[in-house]
C-alpha cells in the first residue's frame, strides 16, 4: 500500500494471546480291703482257744496297725503329690502372668511409637493443592503448590506416579503441550522429619480453534505527528491461512483493543491489524501474527 502523508500507522505491536480454554489329678491310693473270714480251729484245749485267741487277737491288731500304717503312708503320700501340684500350678500361673504383662508392655510402646511418626508426618502442611487444568495442544500450563513445615521443604513432581527428571520446584512449568502431556500430576514435598504427597491434578488437551488478537491504541501517524483518539475511525483486522493469499477483512469500532476468531480449521492461520482515521485513510499492516490449530 503507497504510502501517505496523512496515512495512519499501528505503530504498537499487536500482541497474540490465544485464549486458554484450562483452564490329673491323680488321687491317693486307694486303701486295701481284707476279708477276714472266721477261723475254726478244731481239737484245741481251752487254754489252747484262748491262747489262739489271743494270737487271734493280737495278729488283728497287727494287722489293723498295718492298715493304719498304711493308709497315713498313703495319706501323706497324697498330701505331698497335692502340695507339688499346687506349687507347679503356682508356677506356671505366674510366668504366664509375666508374659502377659509383657505383650501388654510391648503393644503399648508400638502404639506410642506409631503416634509419634503420626506427628512427625503432620509437620509438613500443604496450604495449596494443584489445581486440575485443561489447555490447547501447543499451549503453555503451570502447576503450583503452597506447603510449609519446619526446616527447608523439598519437592519432586510426578506424573502418573512416576518421577519427572528435575522437577524440583514448588511449580511445574509445561510449555508447547502435546498429547503425551495429558495425564495426573502431584508432588512429593519432604523435609528431615518425613514427607507428604499431594492430591493429583489432572491435565486435559484440548482443541483449541480460537484466536484473540489485542492490540494497544496508537497515538501517533507515520510522520510522527500525533493522532487523536477521536481522529479513529475503525480497526481492520485481516485474517488468511497459509496459502498466502489475504481473507476478507472485518471491522472493529475505534475504541476496541481486542477481536477474537472462532472456528477455525486446522492448520496454520496469519492475521494482522490496520487502523482507519475519519479521513478513511487505511494504515499499513500491523507484524504478522500466527496461531497454529491442531
Amino acid at each position: 500500500m503507497a504510502a501517505q502523508t496523512t496515512q495512519t500507522r499501528l505503530l504498537s505491536t499487536a500482541i497474540l494471546a490465544a485464549t486458554l480454554a484450562l483452564h490329673g489329678c491323680g488321687g491317693g491310693a486307694a486303701g486295701e480291703s481284707s476279708d477276714n473270714g472266721s477261723v475254726s480251729i478244731q481239737g484245741a484245749t481251752s487254754s489252747q482257744v484262748e491262747s489262739t485267741s489271743s494270737a487271734s487277737e493280737a495278729n488283728t491288731q497287727t494287722a489293723t496297725q498295718t492298715e493304719t500304717s498304711t493308709t497315713n503312708a498313703s495319706t501323706t503320700n497324697d498330701t505331698v503329690a497335692d502340695s507339688s501340684q499346687t506349687n507347679s500350678g503356682s508356677s506356671t500361673q505366674t510366668q504366664q502372668d509375666t508374659q502377659q504383662t509383657e505383650q501388654q508392655d510391648q503393644v503399648q510402646n508400638d502404639s506410642q511409637d506409631s503416634s509419634q511418626e503420626s506427628d512427625v508426618a503432620l509437620d509438613i502442611v500443604i496450604s495449596l493443592q494443584p489445581a486440575s487444568q485443561s489447555a490447547g495442544k501447543g499451549e503453555n500450563v503451570t502447576l503450583n503448590v503452597s506447603a510449609s513445615g519446619s526446616g527447608a521443604l523439598n519437592y519432586q513432581w510426578r506424573k502418573n506416579g512416576v518421577v519427572i527428571a528435575d522437577a524440583v520446584q514448588s511449580y511445574l512449568s509445561l510449555s508447547n503441550l502435546d498429547d503425551s502431556d495429558a495425564g495426573v500430576y502431584d508432588v512429593i514435598i519432604s523435609n528431615a522429619t518425613g514427607s507428604v504427597t499431594s492430591s493429583g491434578a489432572t491435565l486435559s488437551l484440548t482443541v483449541n480453534q480460537s484466536v484473540r488478537l489485542v492490540w494497544n491504541t496508537p497515538n501517533t501517524r507515520e510522520d510522527g505527528s500525533a493522532l487523536a483518539q477521536q481522529e479513529i475511525s475503525a480497526y481492520r483486522i485481516y485474517h488468511t491461512t497459509e496459502d498466502g493469499s489475504w481473507g476478507a477483512s472485518v471491522e472493529a469500532q475505534a475504541d476496541a483493543t481486542d477481536y477474537t476468531f472462532g472456528g477455525l480449521g486446522s492448520g496454520v492461520h496469519y492475521f494482522a491489524v490496520t487502523v482507519v482515521d475519519t479521513s478513511g485513510i487505511e494504515s499499513d499492516f500491523s507484524n504478522i501474527m500466527s496461531k497454529q490449530i491442531f
